[in-house]
């Protein structure tokens, strides 16, 4: 920002200006820089097109997959762990051996 962009002096309440000021030491920007870059980013997330309510499912759907590969994958690492698969990626329960 230049010295000759227009200045706006507003009123926030306290604990607003204690959010930014921390956020703005979290991220190194200057107060008034970390007031502009939210508000750009709340205009940016304004413009930005909205999903289709079929782009929705789709995304939605594929979210609902790969949860479902993690699950499996978890659980398959825990029944290996505990010793009843040989190996993480086989789906066949190891033999407990005779002792």
């Amino acid at each position: 920002m230049a010295r000759t962009d227009p200045q706006v002096n507003l009123r926030l309440p306290a604990d607003l200006k204690e959010r930014l000021e921390a956020a703005a030491a979290a991220t190194g920007r200057s107060l008034t820089a970390e007031v502009v870059w939210r508000l750009q980013e709340t205009f940016e997330a304004d413009d930005a097109d909205p999903l289709s309510e079929a782009e929705l499912d789709v995304r939605l759907r594929e979210l609902g997959e790969q949860l479902r590969h993690v699950e499996l994958v978890q659980r398959r690492i825990l029944e290996h762990h505990e010793g009843r698969v040989q190996d993480p990626a086989s789906t066949k329960p190891a033999r407990k051996s005779k002792r």
